[in-house]
């Protein structure tokens, strides 16, 4: 089940390129929650006028799931994407924070 937030995203991005049903058929189709973030990375492209490597460069979006994954700094993220936009944000690179396990640390 996709979030609010996110649902809110899609359809309103869909709405304003004019793909609103379509966008919302494909979100349903797509059962694993890598599909849906770059979903909604390639929309947010599509409205910008951007790259999509541009947009993940600068955007960071954390879905609402809970799937621990422990990161090599030994704490628990909540999920992949987390653990992900931590490394983004402090600048350590996906190189130095990596996940060992997909459960608590």
């Amino acid at each position: 089940m996709p979030s609010i937030a996110l649902t809110l995203l899609l359809v309103t991005s869909a709405a304003v390129v004019g793909q609103a049903r379509g966008a919302v058929d494909e979100w349903s189709k797509m059962k694993d929650v890598e599909s849906r973030m770059d979903f909604v990375y390639d929309t947010l492209a599509e409205l910008i006028h951007e790259k999509v490597a541009t947009i993940k460069e600068s955007i960071c979006i954390v879905p609402i799931v809970d799937r621990p994954v422990c990161g090599n700094d030994g704490r628990t993220y909540t999920n992949r994407q987390l653990l992900q936009c931590t490394a983004q944000a402090d600048g350590t690179g996906t190189s130095k924070l990596q996940m060992t396990k997909e459960e608590k640390c």
